[in-house]
């Protein structure tokens, strides 16, 4: 469904503002604004960071390292400078 809302210029000033502070776009706000007031939720399009993390977290661990005796020191590399 379209749906076309005509703000005050006050109103309209409010959105922006606020859209901008939390970084999403006024169209999107207004929606969650919606839904909020109707019970209804948005599921999210992405995971939270702090879940994409653990992920990325979890496939580094599922891999084993190729060389774990690799001395990749500075010492290693420049044995006459220490």
């Amino acid at each position: 469904m379209n749906l076309t809302l005509t703000l005050s210029p006050d109103t309209e000033a409010k959105l922006n503002e606020r859209a901008k502070a939390l970084g999403k776009a006024p169209e999107a706000l207004a929606l969650e604004a919606i839904d909020e007031q109707f019970g209804t939720e948005r599921k999210p399009t992405t995971l939270p960071v702090s879940e994409r993390l653990k992920q990325f977290h979890d496939w580094v661990a599922s891999h084993r390292s190729r060389n774990p005796t690799l001395d990749d020191s500075r010492e290693s590399f420049y044995p006459d400078r220490w």
